[in-house]
């Protein structure tokens, strides 16, 4: 699939009714770039000018802490428009880190690229409206989930929801985004694979 399919697709998942000539106008604006497993998107201090989709990759964001430790903030699968919203919308300095786990092409799309989009076409405002609603319903529900679970509560869901994430995320990354030990994360892994 190129460059227009999938972003198309994933597009029209938000608003299946988008006149097809705007949307396409939109998808031209799409820069697209390679980025290896491991590398960042963004890094702190950088200006987050862009929101991005990463073709097949899962993407997390973190801080570093006063003491030098990595702090998952999210974690989240391949096919997603992901940005620092904070950087973005403010246009102040990121305060963190955006790292793809695999080997991925992704796609750009600058703030104000975005914005012209907004302000001449209806169909591509609506989309920025319904994309917001979609993330925020998602993450409230996935905060309240983690909120009041516990450690294996919160491992199962990722099992059943997010299962890639077992296969390619490192568990200490895991573990941050749960804020919990590596330690319990790894009791509750051997705790399923008893079971299995």
């Amino acid at each position: 699939m190129d460059k227009n399919d999938i972003l198309r697709g994933n597009i029209l998942n938000f608003h299946p009714r988008f006149n097809e000539e705007i949307l396409s106008l939109g998808i031209e604006k799409f820069d697209d770039i390679y980025i290896e497993s491991g590398e960042h998107i963004l890094l702190e201090g950088d200006y987050c000018d862009f929101i991005f989709f990463a073709e097949s990759s899962i993407v997390r964001c973190y801080i570093i802490d006063d003491n030098g430790e990595e702090n998952t903030l999210w974690i989240e699968p391949e096919r997603m428009f992901l940005t620092d919203f904070e950087s973005y919308k403010q246009n102040i300095p990121s305060k963190c880190y955006m790292q793809l786990y695999e080997n991925s092409k992704v796609y750009i799309l600058k703030k104000q690229e975005l914005l012209n989009l907004y302000q001449t076409y209806h169909d591509w405002a609506l989309f920025g409206v319904l994309i917001m609603e979609s993330y925020f319903m998602r993450s409230l529900d996935i905060l309240n989930r983690l909120i009041y679970s516990d450690a294996t509560e919160a491992y199962y869901f990722i099992e059943k929801h997010y299962p890639r994430y077992l296969e390619v995320v490192p568990l200490k990354h895991i573990a941050s985004r749960l804020n919990v030990s590596p330690v319990s994360i790894s009791r509750v892994r051997s705790g399923t694979q008893k079971k299995e």
